[in-house]
């Protein structure tokens, strides 16, 4: 009985037209990935370190050349199939399929890294002065008189020159915000004898902050 050919498969190396950059990526890999492909635990490089390599190779040569990932593995092992149940079931494809998912795993675990850093760094981060002291506002409001509340807002527009929108944002934060310190006094009772009075500033004062903005 005579033996039937297997159809031949063209896999002439597409080497024309790649950058110095693209073809030393993917002759870096080959060698480990041919390792890889004969015996998963005779690689001297570790998987998780060749998987991102390999598809960084393998990124650069699909935007040269425009051919898929099966093309790719055909065009580092060359006895690789055309036809869809070759490719799955050749062992190289299998271990270049396994680099490619190890690869988008890496990816995905480190951008949930990147996302966790993220919001601990937000966390953490330092409070605007604005926020900061809209903070200590919640927390001594409280205790002062309601018919003496007025005057922090009126002390903000004389003594710090804040305009009606800089006000009506720190009663916006002083609302939303949680207060800085904990100030216990008893339900319905305020500080005994608490007056607040708006200090007037005297124009020799207000030279030395001019003195002291313009020195920093």
């Amino acid at each position: 009985m005579a033996k039937r050919n297997r159809p031949t498969v063209d896999v002439k190396p597409v080497e024309e037209g790649l950058t110095a950059k693209t073809i030393k990526a993917v002759k870096d890999i080959a060698k480990p990935f041919a390792s890889f492909v004969s015996d998963y635990t005779a690689l001297a490089m570790k998987r998780e370190e060749l998987a991102p390599r390999f598809m960084k190779a393998f990124g650069l040569w699909q935007a040269e050349t425009g051919r898929s990932f099966v093309d790719f593995v055909r065009y580092l092992v060359p006895e690789v199939g055309a036809a869809r149940n070759e490719y799955r079931n050749h062992r190289a494809y299998q271990a270049a399929d396994y680099l490619r998912r190890l690869a988008q795993q890496q990816q995905r675990e480190a951008e949930g890294g990147n996302r966790r850093r993220s919001a601990d760094a937000a966390a953490t981060a330092p409070a605007t002065p604005m926020n900061g002291m809209a903070r200590l506002l919640k927390s001594l409001i409280p205790i002062i008189p309601e018919d003496q509340r007025q005057r922090v807002w009126e002390a903000l527009h004389a003594e710090l020159h804040w305009s009606d929108r800089q006000i009506n944002r720190i009663q916006g934060l002083v609302t939303e915000s949680a207060p800085l310190i904990d100030v216990t006094v008893p339900r319905g009772q305020h500080l005994p004898n608490l007056r607040i009075a708006v200090h007037e500033t005297t124009p020799e004062e207000n030279i030395g902050a001019e003195g002291q903005r313009a020195a920093a």
